[in-house]
């Protein structure tokens, strides 16, 4: 007969499990911004600080010459 495996209390963070999307945007020389598109992302909680993590062709892709003027993070309570 084998022994149960050991329960360990295990502590969630919600900000660790915040997903949002970034919305990547461009003005150049036109007055108005344009849309370029939308991204996900995810928050990581690392001691006290906190960070933003996606995929580097969201924020910069010079094979495709992507270069976003701005990058707007739709964000719920992150300040957790």
């Amino acid at each position: 007969m084998s022994n149960p495996p050991s329960q360990l209390a295990i502590r969630v963070d919600a900000l660790n499990l915040s997903v949002t999307v970034i919305v990547m945007r461009r003005r150049g020389s036109a007055p108005i911004q344009c849309h370029l598109g939308s991204a996900s992302s995810f928050f990581y909680r690392n001691n006290d600080r906190k960070h933003l993590v996606t995929n580097r062709h969201v924020v910069i892709d010079e094979r495709n010459k992507f270069y976003p003027d701005n990058l707007v993070i739709h964000a719920q309570n992150v300040s957790n």
